[in-house]
């Protein structure tokens, strides 16, 4: 099994919501800056990348349409794929965890991996947020499950429950 190591990081200035030096950089931009000063750090060619795997929380508005493959394309990589994975506050880590999970596996040598989102530019909207998506049933399992985790915190039970969906 293949160790994999990270040999190039790269990050944005934390800027504050809704005003600061990057509310005006849109994030596929964005993204498409970073995927390029990884790369320049190390010299990496283009050809030897196997997939870029970008996470992203709110994969909607500015940050959808594959925001992966939109700011790999931003960044001159036209023969390079690039996925987007969603899993709200731990998107960046999941992407991490699966280009290492690929290269021990022997699917690839070289990934970009990490993650986007741009708070500053939610008012041009987001996929949670749109009137009239959620699917009702989802409500109410969504209001035990916070139930649920308070209970965890606050009493540091752990419970076994079973949601039914009518």
């Amino acid at each position: 099994m293949e160790s994999a190591v990270i040999v190039s990081t790269t990050r944005s200035p934390i800027g504050r919501a809704f005003k600061g030096s990057m509310i005006g950089v849109r994030p596929d931009d964005l993204m498409a800056f970073y995927i390029r000063d990884v790369m320049d750090k190390i010299h990496l060619d283009p050809d030897s990348i196997d997939d870029i795997i970008i996470g992203c929380g709110l994969p909607g508005g500015e940050q959808g349409y594959n925001i992966a493959r939109v700011a790999t394309l931003l960044a001159g990589l036209k023969n390079t794929s690039a996925t987007t994975v969603n899993r709200y506050c731990a998107s960046s880590l999941q992407a991490i965890a699966i280009a290492a999970g690929n290269i021990a596996a022997g699917f690839g040598d070289t990934y970009i991996s990490g993650g986007v989102e741009c708070t500053s530019r939610f008012l041009m909207g987001t996929s949670d947020s749109l009137p009239n998506t959620m699917n009702p049933k989802f409500d109410e399992a969504q209001k035990e499950s916070y139930q649920i985790q308070l209970c965890r915190v606050m009493y540091g039970v752990i419970l076994k429950v079973y949601l039914t969906f009518i």
